[in-house]
């Protein structure tokens, strides 16, 4: 918490700034306040005489209502959206503001009505997993139209995940969002990212890793507690001296970012992880193979597993794919 200076404020006759404290506690306890999403995935705040900002998102079922009699609208009309906002950004919005400014004046014992509501976004889905973890599809940004979706929070997002993971996601979260798949056509979707992800080369598939636990390691017995990534930094090392590859290959330095996959043990080391710098080496395709099935469960199934509880979409389980006729690339 800050230590702010209330006395400076012309807000509230009250006899000291810790009754004031006392009655914004009282007024304010377990408040659900959201910090306003920027494209950085910062959170920049400005205080005392600069603008503060916090969002909030609300549900237009009960403005869909109003103004067309149904939520099922047709979210691609120019002419629909426009009218949805000459109604929010006007009579809804005055009226959240007045019902604002007479709570801040009785909570706070002032005639300053400082604090006002603008519009931001409109979306046409939303699909919100936790507080500050959702996606929605915007179909206007501060009065302008648009036709774009914004990912926050979500494990989608994450930097560890390949580009081409992520648009494999993406292409099935958007895909349920905009045409509300059932279970099975959510399944054809994920047969057919199975089916992609295995034609994957190895760099296309990998985790994404700053190198930053180190752990201790003598012919690959590392020590307890070491995350896999760790694990994976430190056998491409000692793989690399084994092999003599390392005046071909760089090692991984601490600080330096890397990528690693999960592999089956069945290799000369027993491993179940391993890591390369910038570039697979080639050699290493006669001792490592991908966990192919796991690596699709970690990397794809389990940033959907909360889209997929939302929507009450079954598990997928792609070793019941490998009958189907799928032969992973490597296996070729």
């Amino acid at each position: 918490m800050m230590n702010i200076d209330l006395t400076k404020y012309d807000l509230v006759p009250v006899s000291s700034p810790d009754v004031l404290i006392e009655k914004c506690q009282a007024g304010f306890n377990d408040e659900y306040v959201y910090d306003i999403e920027v494209e950085d995935d910062t959170h920049t705040f400005f205080a005392n005489d600069i603008l503060l900002h916090n969002s909030i998102y609300i549900r237009m079922d009960s403005v869909l209502l109003k103004l067309f009699g149904t939520t099922d609208i047709d979210w691609n009309s120019d002419e629909t959206i426009q009218h949805i906002k000459d109604y929010v950004d006007h009579e809804f919005q005055d009226d959240i503001n007045k019902h604002c400014a007479d709570f801040l004046c009785e909570k706070f014992f002032t005639d300053q009505r400082r604090v006002e509501f603008k519009r931001e976004k409109i979306s046409a889905q939303g699909d919100f997993l936790a507080k500050k973890h959702y996606v929605c599809h915007v179909v206007d940004n501060e009065g302008f139209r648009c036709d774009k979706f914004t990912y926050t929070g979500v494990d989608v997002k994450k930097n560890e995940l390949p580009e081409s993971i992520k648009t494999l996601l993406k292409a099935a979260i958007e895909g349920f969002m905009i045409e509300d798949w059932s279970n099975n056509q959510f399944q054809v979707k994920i047969r057919e990212i199975y089916d992609q992800f295995c034609q994957l080369s190895i760099e296309k598939m990998s985790y994404i890793k700053n190198y930053s636990t180190k752990k201790n390691a003598e012919y690959f017995d590392l020590e307890k507690g070491a995350n896999a990534h760790a694990k994976a930094a430190e056998y491409y090392n000692q793989v690399l001296r084994e092999t003599g590859l390392s005046s071909k290959y760089e090692f991984i330095n601490m600080g330096d970012r890397f990528h690693y996959f999960y592999c089956h043990t069945d290799n000369p080391y027993g491993i179940a992880e391993i890591g390369y710098k910038d570039k697979w080496p080639k050699e290493f395709n006669k001792l490592f193979k991908p966990d192919i099935n796991l690596m699709f469960q970690k990397t794809c199934m389990a940033p959907l597993r909360g889209f997929m509880e939302n929507h009450a979409f079954a598990k997928f389980e792609p070793e019941l794919e490998m009958d189907s006729g799928v032969i992973p690339l490597f296996d070729l």
